[in-house]
This record gives structure tokens, C-alpha cells and sequence, in this order.
């Protein structure tokens, strides 16, 4: 199965009202980080924010909401499709095969958010150089990413059940704290 039909149905089989709102939590606390340090936004001229895996725009709804200008990339058609409907300009994209002429990575944003992305890539660490060299020279880097080694997950290996997602997870990479 290629990634983007994998995807769709990573998209397809969520709990929708479960995943929105674990979408919108990490947001809100994306936010909180950039009202920290980030950019200055002004009614005039807002930052620029783009988000790597947008997913439907549940995120992007927030980070409209506070104010910023919003585009996002997904490898899923269908998440682009429902982000659309939403009213976002986002676009269909493998971010590991965006080359450096993309407008992605060449330098055009503000602020790049990269939650929950991470773990689903291939190579992460040459997207992160990618997401550096594409932010502004004042531009920021918001990353999150899951704990796969939480307390409820090591007692679960206690019990004989695999601590991490099983046949079916998604993640290529499982990162604990020290990671």
C-alpha cells in the first residue's frame, strides 16, 4: 500500500471527535509556546504559519483563530480534501520528497508546526534539516511528539501486550523522552 492511500485510511479510522480534539489540545499548546517566543503578528501582517501534516485542519482551526495566516501540506488527499472544506489553502505532499524548490522548504514562513509528524517518516532527522532551512531567518520550529515509553504503555508489556501500537501502528519510529 503507497503512503498516501495508507494515510487515508490512518484518517478514515480515527475517532473523529477524539482525534479533533487531541488535534486542537496539541495546538492550543503549540500556541502557548509561540505566544512565549514566536513571532510578532499584527492585524496588518500576521506570521506565517505552515503545518506539516495538517491532516483535516483541525490544528490550522486554532492557529487561524489566534490570528495567523495558515497552509498546511498532508501526504493524504482525503485529510487535504476535508481541510479544504474547511477553508484552508493546503496541499497534497510527501514532505520527505518535497525537494528544496518547493515553497515549503525554501524559506517562506514564520512559523513551521510539526506535531505528531515525526514518528511517521521514514528519515526524520533529514526533514528537520529540511523544516530549518525553511523557516524565515526570524522564523520558528514547533515540534511535538508522542512519549511512546508513558507509564500506561510500560505496564502494558508487563502484561504480555505489546507496549507500543502492534501490527497495525503507524509509527516508524518510537521515541521516549531521552529521544
Amino acid at each position: 500500500m503507497d503512503t498516501a492511500s495508507r494515510y487515508d485510511s490512518y484518517w478514515r479510522d480515527r475517532d473523529e471527535g477524539r482525534t479533533r480534539a487531541r488535534s486542537r489540545s496539541r495546538a492550543f499548546l503549540a500556541l502557548r509556546l509561540l505566544e512565549e517566543a514566536g513571532p510578532d503578528k499584527t492585524e496588518s501582517s500576521p506570521a506565517r504559519l505552515y503545518e506539516i501534516g495538517c491532516g483535516p485542519g483541525w490544528a490550522l482551526e486554532v492557529f487561524r483563530e489566534a490570528g495567523f495566516e495558515v497552509g498546511g501540506c498532508d501526504v493524504s488527499p482525503e485529510a487535504v480534501d476535508r481541510a479544504r472544506e474547511l477553508g484552508f489553502e493546503v496541499r497534497c505532499l510527501d514532505i520527505e520528497e518535497a525537494g528544496e524548490e518547493d515553497p515549503v522548504v525554501s524559506g517562506e514562513v514564520d512559523v513551521l508546526v510539526c506535531l505528531e509528524v515525526l514518528e511517521h517518516l521514514r528519515e526524520p532527522s533529514a526533514v528537520l534539516g529540511k523544516l530549518r532551512d525553511a523557516l524565515s531567518a526570524e522564523g520558528g520550529l514547533v515540534i511535538s511528539l508522542p512519549n511512546e515509553y508513558h507509564l500506561m504503555s510500560r505496564l502494558a508489556g508487563l502484561f504480555g501486550r505489546s507496549p507500543l501500537g502492534g501490527p497495525d501502528d503507524p509509527h516508524l519510529h518510537h521515541f521516549e523522552r531521552a529521544s
